[in-house]
């Protein structure tokens, strides 16, 4: 299971229950493969694309669903390979060269290539794109090469490979993209958002606006656990949309759903003690 579908945010207090106490789950239970979780969140996403969204409801969800080229370690304190193997920085810090990953696919089974990256991170640098431009507006030009992806930068920027770890940067199937309807790159993102596909570990299943979500996960998703067997973990994710704070912990602890979100501060003692439940702040 990824981080990302527990922990929403840095700020959030998340509880735990349902289908047992996930804080008595030992290692090796805690990567049993298969089943469904159902995660109540407290609203509903708005619009699932990297580059133009500045949601929090919308990053939740799509770093799941789409990957970086770089990825945060899982302290957040560094970072490590994602979509590409590794990277070179030139000696006038002027050049990145990114190595991609082979053998990666979509999750409608299309393979990912340089021409993706490329189109993926001209986007992302636009600087009328959406609100996240700047992070990697050092970016002159974007060179496509075979299994390389190459970045030729205006001036050295010592904060573009930790740029290449954000949401925004996240890579986009270029040919389905432009395949949407509308004649503006922003009507495009529209139709391509309502049923995105990334290399992330899950698929979007299904979307009833203000109601519910549901995550399938991708049968191509590249990456494996340590036992060398295919991630996530999970089959499915489901995120029923609960707006209300005492509903949604009404249902936590009847087992109704497995986590939620955003829990009242005044009600965290109460939560604490409940051998149960697990909750982290």
């Amino acid at each position: 299971m990824r981080r990302s579908i527990v922990m929403t945010s840095i700020a959030a207090l998340l509880a735990f229950g349902g289908l047992g106490s996930f804080g008595s789950l030992s290692a090796d239970a805690a990567a049993t493969r298969g089943g469904k979780m159902v995660y109540a969140r407290y609203a509903d996403s708005l619009f699932l694309d990297p580059v133009q969204t500045d949601a929090n409801v919308d990053i939740w969800v799509m770093t799941n669903i789409y990957d970086t080229l770089i990825a945060p370690t899982t302290d957040g304190m560094g970072v490590q390979p994602s979509l590409a193997t590794k990277w070179e920085l030139s000696p006038d810090g002027k050049t990145v060269t990114l190595t991609l990953r082979s053998g990666v696919k979509f999750s409608d089974g299309t393979p990912m290539t340089s021409a993706d990256v490329k189109f993926s991170l001209d986007r992302a640098r636009d600087p009328k794109g959406g609100p996240w431009g700047d992070l990697v507006g050092s970016i002159e030009s974007v060179e496509a090469a075979d299994d390389k992806v190459i970045l030729h930068l205006k001036a050295p920027d010592p904060t573009i490979i930790a740029a290449l770890a954000t949401f925004n940067t996240a890579i986009l199937p270029q040919k389905l993209f432009e395949s949407m309807p509308g004649a503006t790159t922003e009507e495009k993102a529209k139709a391509f958002a309502e049923h995105p596909v990334g290399t992330g570990p899950f698929i979007m299943s299904e979307w009833k606006r203000g109601v519910s979500m549901t995550l399938k996960r991708n049968p191509y998703y590249w990456k494996l656990a340590d036992d060398g067997k295919a991630l996530p973990y999970l089959d499915e994710v489901d995120f029923p949309v609960i707006p209300d704070d005492a509903t949604r912990l009404l249902k936590l602890k009847a087992g109704e759903v497995d986590g939620t979100e955003f829990v009242p501060y005044a009600r965290v003692k109460e939560l604490q003690a409940d051998s149960n439940l697990r909750m982290e702040l």
